[in-house]
């Protein structure tokens, strides 16, 4: 056939056939609600819908709490190094007196005449005092 012998469907036809339009929607199954804070919630059946319009609560990722509790930890080690080293210093001020003196009693060449000698190797060096 040829194109022109097909009937063409004009907007007149179709506005008037009624199977192109849906039917009117009466009642749905469908039921909501509006909270008093602004919520939506739609209930169909068992199920519901709750529709939020404020921002969600802001949550802490779980790995952020670890890294703020290892850097808790590593403060804490280094802190108690840090009162160990102190300690461990106080408590020998407290023996053997700060700064550190001592007294050492040694026969110092009693035979020399001269003040000072060398000895055979040059980072010898030895001190005597005069009789």
């Amino acid at each position: 056939m040829r194109r022109s012998a097909l009937p063409m469907d004009t907007s007149a036809d179709i506005e008037e056939d009624e199977s192109y339009y849906l039917p009117p929607a009466i009642g749905r199954s469908a039921i909501r609600h509006t909270t008093p804070n602004g919520d939506e919630i739609f209930q169909q059946g068992n199920r519901r819908l709750h529709i939020h319009y404020q921002k969600p609560p802001h949550r802490v990722h779980w790995l952020f709490l670890i890294g703020v509790g290892m850097f808790a930890m590593l403060f804490l080690w280094a802190s108690f190094s840090l009162f160990v080293n102190w300690w461990g210093a106080h408590q020998l001020d407290a023996q053997y007196g700060n700064p550190r003196t001592s007294q050492v009693d040694e026969v110092v060449g009693h035979s020399l005449t001269s003040i000072g000698y060398l000895g055979a190797f040059p980072e010898q060096f030895g001190l005597g005092h005069l009789p």
